[in-house]
């Protein structure tokens, strides 16, 4: 599992600067990043929710999953109101680069926290 979230962490990083690079040379339109990493973070996502990895019981992945879950639930709704699901669309332009961050942030603490321990246990 140690690998398996080293290699997440770097292939975040790795997406990051890609993405970035071809937006700088204008060879992507930069909203395609948007799908793009939030859909390599969402296939982490289910990963680790499929695989039961997590650090803790009340951890920073589960209040991540809960609040995906909870911004997914609210397009529901919005799809039957196009001006809601264009205000919802527009708040999630403004904050999914801030969702990667927090993303990353957690991968990149749970991989510094695996190095620092011996042993470890992962919890439900």
């Amino acid at each position: 599992m140690k690998r398996i979230k080293e290699i997440e962490v770097y292939s975040n990083i790795v997406l990051y600067s890609i993405l970035l690079l071809l937006v700088l040379l204008q060879k992507i339109f930069f909203v395609y990043t948007y799908f793009i990493i939030g859909g390599w973070q969402v296939l982490g996502m289910f990963i680790h929710i499929a695989n039961g990895w997590f650090m803790q019981k009340k951890g920073a992945r589960k209040k991540y999953q809960w609040a995906i879950l909870i911004i997914g639930l609210l397009f529901l709704p919005a799809l039957a109101a196009p001006p809601l699901l264009m205000i919802l669309l527009y708040i999630m332009l403004l904050i999914s680069p801030l969702l990667a961050i927090c993303y990353i942030s957690i991968c990149m603490n749970e991989v510094k926290e695996l190095k620092s321990r011996k042993e470890f246990t992962l919890s439900n």
